[in-house]
């Protein structure tokens, strides 16, 4: 029988209604800080972001070490609580260790308060991210962390992570990345869980999730069962989106509500309407089942308390400009329903 392993148990897939494909609720992402320059960086790089700073987060988001850390429990309560108001049900968190802040037993008492299904991702983020124990294990040894926290539990507790992901790739992938992706595979082909993978999106030229696709491919994994995340910046390439899909994965256009310049990488993020443009483009031509949609939530500049969107942007904003656009209710539902449904079902552990 097929069940959502959330961290509250396993729960039936109709209980998933709508679904964040790839969220974080707790976090810690100071992997990404840049050292600040100026004394004025520093000073905004150190205080909780205000109104009067966002002028420089959305151009400098990586420079504050406090913008990148969400581990408000109160706050994390209030702001799921939004999404729940609108309907959403469930949320694919891809927080998927310690040392990218992941609490698990903080993260099932939210799921508890809120009613939100919570599903827990382990895994291995980019390299920077890594515990030392990463560079002197090998595959086998990585996967078996995995498959335990799937079959067993997270952290010592018997809470149950329900996804591989997000699994981290740079540019060019290291090969302490590319061991993780192999670690993933076997994960995989142990437990039946799906893989959700981070693609290196501030390096557009660098097709990353080509890479990473061949690589899961040659170490065995079910590239059906496969989400390349953040491909919402390549939703001017339709057909470098196409090019992923025939190779067996699905992808995520999961950056909606962050229009972020990372004036530290030279990278922008494409605004909400060009997302929507590249969804319609490949809805419009018979691939819903393969899309995903999320927020990325990762920053306190994308909560609603610090002037973002919040977890309920798609449900409150994107999904009438997609109708706007001429999608109809079953493609919709597809990619926040059903897709999710089939994609992070699991099996369920008979004792």
């Amino acid at each position: 029988m097929k069940v959502i392993r959330t961290v509250n148990g396993d729960l039936p897939l109709d209980s998933m209604g709508i679904t964040l494909s790839h969220e974080h609720v707790l976090v810690d992402g100071s992997q990404w800080m840049v050292d600040p320059i100026t004394e004025n960086e520093h000073q905004l790089s150190s205080k909780s972001p205000a109104l009067e700073d966002m002028w420089w987060l959305r151009q400098w988001p990586n420079t504050s070490r406090t913008n990148y850390l969400l581990d408000d429990f109160d706050l994390a309560v209030q702001e799921l609580g939004f999404f729940a108001e609108l309907g959403g049900s469930t949320v694919i968190d891809m927080t998927c260790s310690s040392t990218m802040g992941r609490e698990i037993e903080k993260l099932k008492r939210v799921s508890e308060i809120t009613r939100i299904n919570i599903v827990a991702g382990c895994g291995y983020y980019v390299e920077g991210s890594h515990s030392p124990q990463v560079a002197v294990s090998d595959a086998n040894k990585l996967a078996d962390v995995l498959i335990n926290e799937i079959h067993i539990g997270v952290d010592g507790t018997e809470i149950r992570a329900g996804v591989i992901g997000e699994i981290g790739v740079s540019h060019p992938i290291t090969a302490n990345e590319t061991k993780c992706l192999h670690a993933a595979a076997i994960a995989q082909k142990e437990t039946g869980a799906s893989i959700t993978v981070h693609t290196a999106c501030d390096a557009l030229s660098a097709r990353s999730a080509t890479d990473a696709a061949q690589c899961l491919h040659e170490f065995g994994a079910d590239l059906s069962r496969v989400v390349m995340g953040h491909l919402d910046t390549f939703a001017h390439d339709i057909d470098y989106l196409l090019s992923i899909m025939e190779m067996g994965c699905s992808i995520a256009f999961d950056l909606f509500g962050n229009e972020t310049f990372h004036s530290e990488y030279g990278f922008a993020i494409p605004g909400d309407s060009e997302k929507i443009r590249g969804v319609v483009a490949l809805c419009d031509r018979g691939f819903a089942e393969r899309i995903f949609l999320g927020h990325d939530t990762a920053m306190k500049i994308q909560l609603r308390k610090y002037g973002g969107y919040g977890y309920g942007h798609i449900i409150r904003n994107i999904v009438p400009r997609l109708r706007l656009s001429g999608l109809h209710e079953e493609q919709i539902n597809q990619m926040l329903i059903e897709n999710p449904k089939r994609m992070f079902s699991v099996d369920a552990i008979t004792t």
